[in-house]
Order: C-alpha cells, then structure tokens, then sequence
C-alpha cells in the first residue's frame, strides 16, 4: 500500500510555518500590486477624460465596449437639451432597408438609396429625391431623436455589438415606418 509523504521542506513544523509565512507574503504582496496598477489605470483614464475625450472615448470603445463608450459619450456632452450637434458616432449616410440584417462588422451596403444622412444641424432622407430637414437632436440612453421644425421627429436607436456600433433603428413618427441603417462606408 502506497502511503502519501509530505515532501522533506513540509515534514516538520517551523518549516511548514515558513511555507505558510511566505505563501501568504506572497499573496497579499500580488493583491497589493493588482491594487496598485488598477489605481495607476483609473487615473491615467480620469486624466485622459479630462485632458482628451476623444481619445478617452477611443479607448473606453476598445476596452469596454460599445455600451460603456455610450454611457461615457453621454456623461461628457450634453443631449438633455436639444442641439444642432449630431451624435459623432452617427454623423454619415446610412442606406436603409426595411429588415434586420445578419451581417458582420465588416457589412457595407451596395447601394447608399435610400438612405438617411445624418450631420451637424441637419438631417436629409435620401431616396428618388433629397428631403433635406433642420434638425436639433436629443438624446438618452441608445435612443437619439431628431426634433424637426415643422415635422414628426424622428427617433433613431443606436445598437452596438461589442466594441462597434452595428446598425441603427430609424423610426419616422410621420409615417410611423421603422426601417433599418447600415452606415454607407
């Protein structure tokens, strides 16, 4: 019968104290260092935040997700009120179509008509002919919407996957169609 043996270093007490001294010396001085480098890396980030919000946003997309990046966008501009500033995540031209697409992240549309373009202060439909509209936009949460003189709004929702926005939703409360966007590239 085969009897298990603690190896010589653990067979007598004081040594099996040593082992546990330093086994513990050495995790407590691993969580101190984990702590230590989170700390350094929440103030690089606080630092870059206020120094450089683009490339804060950048990197929180990267590191976090597009769902972070969102909450952060909001946190650093204000779209509680209307203004002529388009989100900068959705300033472009997106072709539109009536269904979902299952596509991957590097989906670019054959044709831009129809499409919608969003830019700073405006929104245009694009289809046989250009509707061009002023618009002043709002925001919360994934949900932007285009308050439009004279006109229904519109409201677009942004949806993301991971580290990228995939598609938008737009829907037109004048004539209640909700149609899909993928960004023309």
């Amino acid at each position: 019968m085969t009897t298990l043996r603690l190896p010589n270093v653990l067979r007598d007490n004081q040594r099996r104290s040593i082992v546990a001294i330093v086994a513990v010396v050495v995790v407590i001085g691993y969580i101190m260092l984990l702590s230590h480098e989170e700390n350094v890396m929440r103030e690089y980030y606080d630092g870059l935040r206020s120094t450089n919000a683009n490339l804060y946003l950048s990197k929180i997309l990267k590191a976090r997700g597009f769902d972070k990046y969102l909450d952060e966008y909001l946190a650093l501009h204000d779209y509680s009120k209307p203004t002529e500033e388009a989100p900068l995540f959705l300033v472009g031209r997106w072709a539109l179509f009536d269904d979902k697409k299952r596509v991957g992240d590097d989906f670019v549309p054959d044709t831009c008509v129809p499409a919608v373009e969003i830019e700073d202060g405006n929104l245009k439909f694009i289809d046989n002919e250009k509707n061009r509209y002023t618009a002043h936009y709002t925001m919360n949460g994934p949900t932007v919407t285009a308050h439009i003189d004279g006109r229904d709004d519109v409201t677009v929702q942004v949806v993301g996957y991971g580290s990228h926005l995939h598609h938008i939703e737009v829907h037109d409360k004048s004539t209640g169609a909700t149609r899909y966007g993928y960004m023309c590239r």
